[in-house]
């Protein structure tokens, strides 16, 4: 590695991404301590050449195998909806790469080309806070878009970064549920007859510190009272990311409430792809869900 790409690392990466300042300063002590392969490795890893070369692999696998359009690792390049937000753009492509590492990561419960329909662009970048208000972890651009918008900057100062965890699993799946459950006024009356009684604060954000004090029955999330379309989204991340601890809290409480809600985006989605069924939820409530689960399936269903 040339003292200019060493420096430009340098100057580009997280501040506290301790372990890969180091090993990029003290390349010959590094060697000697953990071999050739392992050195090897790490010299790859900050290397812009090989970087660039495996985002654009990633990026172009998201692509085909869930049917996005577009994902945005460069804000210069966003929709013109995205582009009034006036993201930063990302300055380091070990960051770049691991973001298209975590996102493909998340996505694998994901059936293949689920997102045609549904979802066009996704973009990866810091979204700064605007007019004194509470920065925000992701958005959809706008009631009508397709694409969404997922920050980074709060892992960027972290080594969870290091660990691959740059993209925020929980905000990846509540911005992609503000589109798969729906946005439009339909949607919304249905879901409002749902929980009459919710007492949202409608537009008005519930601060997200509230999300660590006791969730209110009907609601997978003290967030969710904000308004009917925070609602949706922050059941729906919890059906994604952990079905069967929203379904033992459904029980616990006796929650008729939150089983219709989960009841409503289930069927959402079944419209969207026959694929989301029983036997999904089952393996998803397992942790069993990921690229292969798919591909074995479409596989043993093609031979029946």
């Amino acid at each position: 590695m040339s003292n200019e790409t060493r420096r430009d690392f340098l100057r580009k990466a997280p501040e506290r991404i301790a372990g890969a300042t180091v090993a990029v300063g003290l390349p010959s002590l590094f060697a000697g301590i953990f071999g050739p392969p392992l050195w090897e490795k790490i010299q790859n890893d900050y290397n812009a050449e090989s970087l660039d070369e495996e985002s654009l692999h990633l990026k172009a696998e998201i692509i085909q195998r869930w049917g996005l359009k577009d994902i945005y690792i460069n804000p210069n390049e966003v929709p013109e909806s995205l582009g009034k937000y006036e993201l930063t753009p990302v300055q380091s492509k070990f960051i770049e790469r691991e973001a298209l590492r975590g996102l493909k990561k998340y996505l694998a419960v994901y059936p293949p080309n689920f997102f045609r329909e549904h979802v066009e662009t996704i973009t990866l970048a810091h979204i700064p806070p605007r007019g004194g208000q509470v920065q925000p972890r992701g958005f959809v651009a706008s009631l009508q878009s397709k694409d969404i918008a997922i920050d980074l900057m709060s892992f960027f100062r972290s080594h969870a970064a290091v660990l691959g965890a740059v993209v925020p699993y929980r905000t990846t799946h509540h911005e992609l549920g503000h589109l798969l459950v729906g946005l439009d006024e339909a949607t919304l009356q249905k879901w409002v007859t749902l929980h009459p009684k919710a007492g949202y604060f409608w537009f008005l954000h519930v601060p997200r510190s509230d999300r660590e004090k006791e969730t209110p029955l009907g609601f997978a999330d003290a967030y969710g009272q904000s308004n009917p379309f925070e609602d949706m989204a922050t059941v729906y991340e919890r059906m994604i990311m952990n079905p069967k601890e929203l379904q033992e809290l459904i029980t616990e409480r006796g929650d008729t409430v939150l089983q219709s809600k989960v009841e409503f985006i289930q069927k959402r989605l079944a419209e969207h792809d026959s694929r989301i069924d029983a036997e999904f939820w089952n393996a998803l409530g397992l942790h069993e869900v990921d690229e292969a689960w798919w591909d074995n399936r479409i596989r043993r269903q093609a031979n029946h």
